[in-house]
C-alpha cells in the first residue's frame, strides 16, 4: 500500500524561456510528464506568500501567463490531476498510482 511505503519523488524541470514547446517535447520524451492543475486564485495566493518569483511576470500580467502555460501544460502531459483542495499526501499517493505502472513500462 503506498500509504505505508516511503514515495520519494524528484521532479525536475529545466524549461529554456525562449523555447518552451522545444522543452516539453524533450522532457516528454525522457520522462512522464504531470501537470497538478490548481485554480489561478489558489496558485496567486500561494505565489505571492512564497518568497520564490515566476519567470515572466515582468513582462506579462498573471493571467496572461497562468493561460499561456496552462495551455502549453495541458498540450504536453501525460497526466493531469487536480491538485485543488488536497494535501501532498493525497496528491503523492494520486501520482505514484498513475506513474508506477507507467515507469514499469518504461523500463521493459
Amino acid at each position: 500500500m503506498v500509504g505505508q511505503q516511503t514515495l520519494d519523488l524528484f521532479i525536475l524541470v529545466r524549461i529554456q524561456v525562449r523555447q518552451p514547446v522545444w522543452a516539453m517535447k524533450t522532457l516528454k520524451d525522457i520522462s512522464i510528464v504531470l501537470y497538478l492543475a490548481v485554480d489561478p486564485k489558489a496558485l496567486k495566493t500561494r505565489i505571492e506568500a512564497s518568497t520564490r518569483g515566476i519567470v515572466g511576470l515582468k513582462s506579462k500580467s498573471f493571467e496572461d501567463l497562468y493561460s499561456e502555460r496552462e495551455n502549453l501544460y495541458m498540450k504536453h502531459a501525460d497526466f493531469v490531476i487536480d491538485a485543488n483542495n488536497k494535501s501532498p499526501e493525497q496528491l503523492a499517493q494520486e501520482i505514484a498510482i498513475l506513474i508506477i505502472p507507467r515507469s514499469v513500462e518504461m523500463i521493459e
